[in-house]
């Protein structure tokens, strides 16, 4: 089974997925941090890291893992909010986190469903 570790790339964006060593360890299968999520300046803004970010939902979804992660601001809140994830802490520092989503609850385009 894909344990979800490791570089990811799409293009000009790429990120890592890690265990999060905040985690106890029986939490650490079943969960990875999304980690320095960056698109290269000059190449932003053309879909890169929605494209990777995307990927990496639809793999979560299909190993059943929940994503975390720590975003840098509150614009990339509301970006990280179209691929699922949902601002579960404030302080000491703004986490979000997104729950795995079954097929049978996505619609035709492959999106999350109003009801999900």
């Amino acid at each position: 089974m894909n344990d979800m570790l490791g570089k990811r790339k799409y293009d000009s964006a790429k990120c890592e997925l890690r265990y999060s060593m905040a985690l106890p360890v029986e939490l650490r299968q079943l969960v990875r941090e999304v980690f320095n999520v960056i698109t290269e300046p000059g190449m932003r803004g053309k879909g890169h890291g929605s494209k990777l970010m995307q990927a990496i939902a639809d793999e979560a979804d299909k190993c059943g893992k929940t994503l975390i992660l720590i975003p840098d601001n509150e614009k990339l809140e509301l970006w990280y909010n179209k691929f699922g994830f949902i601002k579960v802490q404030q302080e000491p520092k703004p986490l979000m986190l997104r729950k795995p989503v079954e097929m049978t609850t996505r619609g035709n385009n492959g999106k999350r469903s109003a009801g999900s």
